[in-house]
């Protein structure tokens, strides 16, 4: 679990004496109280710092110690102090940026202001608020790694006596503003985007994660294909669907105006799903993909499922809702006013089962539980029976900043949680976005529970523990 400290004024600093410059002083040197995390080893993971001031006129130094130490003492050492530029105004800095890799219980920072050197600068300049984030070692699965990596997921098995029926379960995310964005983002007449980055969900956890790597029908992914494979019932008409189906919407700023083929990378039968703009609820339609081409089954392929017309470009909204109880594998949508579309993925070799680049956009982020093999993880592929593997997901708009998380477990219309027995495997990634959403994410359990954590690639199928 994190521990984030804030210092939010100056008073906070026991020899702070002022937030302003002092233009005769040499140099003003502050040191914070001492913080005590809680807990042995706890790591330096990021900083979040606001000040009115050039970001050259201000520095950083820290220490920390597994042993109490005074405000003032003088045998624990100090890091190097940042460098001049190196952080910049409400910018989270991780420990790669901060180029500092210290840890302990207990912590210090301290701060140098130089003095100023112009007319303009001896207005004064204040330094608002210190944000202090600091995670245990053994329990941080990414300490000085991005939290996001293309295709990868981070993870830690974590061991128990005996069953728990777990209903949530809370991270605690390092978040920065950098890049972010809230919806998609259209460019060159075209919207690409991954099923699995939806903003808004209706009982998404009736969408899991599948693999796409299995022997004999495999397929491309562009990031994480989803199957309703927790759908419990059937939406036969349109209004049972509107009020009840599972259903995930995605917000699209299109570039402009004029009329947009709609295509789908996926795989869907038994008479489709329903699909809607601007939650049109009065023109539901139907689509299926990959239907047409014979001779395979269940695999994403491109299908030009519709056309719709924008009087002008602008926000948007695209909502699809399930149907039948049928086969629905959702892995990319493409929305394009290139009538020139359909010859050009003709013309590419395994164009229908091969994504295509991506938009700008939100991001979603998946967390799954999942049970172990004799305290080990077993096989996605090849399960034993039995073995329990369910997703829950959060997207970007859920999150708005740094704090603690919940995402909701069940796999039931019922809510009464999932049963797991003597440990599990939390695996957690980043759908869509970019790799700077994210400093750092950890989770925490009693010390003698955890158990290994590991990267992995396959989204849990070849594993490298950390």
């Amino acid at each position: 679990m994190a521990v984030i400290t804030t210092f939010e004024s100056v008073a906070d600093f026991s020899t702070w004496t002022t937030a302003i410059y002092d233009a005769d002083a040499d140099i003003n040197l502050y040191t914070s109280t001492v913080i005590d995390t809680q807990r042995t080893d706890s790591l330096l993971s990021s900083l979040l710092v606001s000040f009115e001031a050039a970001p050259n006129l201000v520095a950083f130094s820290f220490r920390a110690s597994n042993v109490l130490f005074s405000e003032n003492d003088t045998v624990i050492a100090w890091s190097g102090f940042t460098a001049p530029d190196q952080l910049q105004e409400n910018v989270l800095a991780d420990s790669i940026v901060l180029g500092v890799f210290i840890k302990g219980r207990y912590h210090q920072v301290r701060v140098k202001l130089s003095p100023f050197t112009t007319a303009v600068d001896s207005v004064g300049s204040v330094l608002k608020k210190i944000e202090i984030n600091t995670s245990t070692s053994h329990e941080l699965l990414a300490a000085s790694n991005h939290a996001f990596e293309p295709e990868t997921i981070l993870g830690q098995i974590v061991k128990f006596d005996d069953e728990k029926n777990i209903h949530k379960a809370t991270l605690n995310l390092s978040i920065t503003s950098t890049d972010r964005k809230n919806f998609v983002v259209g460019k060159a007449e075209t919207l690409s985007f991954q099923a699995a980055n939806f903003q808004i969900g209706r009982d998404e956890w009736a969408f899991q994660p599948v693999i796409h790597w299995v022997a004999g029908n495999s397929w491309i992914t562009s990031g994480t294909t989803i199957r309703n494979t927790l759908q419990m019932e059937s939406y036969d008409d349109e209004d049972d669907a509107i009020l009840n189906a599972p259903s995930l919407t995605y917000k699209l700023f299109f570039p402009e105006s004029g009329t947009y083929h709609m295509w789908g990378y996926g795989y869907i039968d038994g008479g489709g799903i329903f699909w809607s703009m601007d939650d049109d609820v009065m023109d539901l339609r139907k689509m299926t993909l990959g239907l047409e081409v014979s001779g395979w089954q269940e695999l994403p392929r491109w299908t030009k499922f519709g056309t719709f017309f924008l009087e002008e470009g602008g926000l948007h909204e695209f909502t699809v809702y399930l149907s039948r109880l049928n086969i629905t594998i959702l892995d990319q949508w493409y929305f394009t006013k290139n009538t020139a579309f359909e010859v050009e993925v003709d013309a590419i070799e395994d164009s229908i089962t091969t994504p295509l680049p991506l938009s700008e956009g939100p991001f979603n982020t998946a967390l799954r539980l999942r049970s172990l093999d004799n305290n080990k993880l077993s096989s996605l592929e090849s399960p034993p029976s039995g073995n329990i593997s369910i997703t829950s997901w959060l997207p970007s708009q859920n999150i708005a900043a740094s704090g603690k998380f919940n995402y909701e477990i069940r796999e039931a219309l019922i809510n009464s949680g999932v049963t797991f027995s003597d440990g599990l495997s939390m695996e957690y990634w980043q759908i869509g976005g970019n790799r700077k959403n994210f400093a750092a994410w950890d989770y925490s359990f009693p010390v003698l529970s955890i158990g290994s954590s590991f990267r992995s690639a396959n989204f849990g199928e070849t594993i490298e523990f950390l």
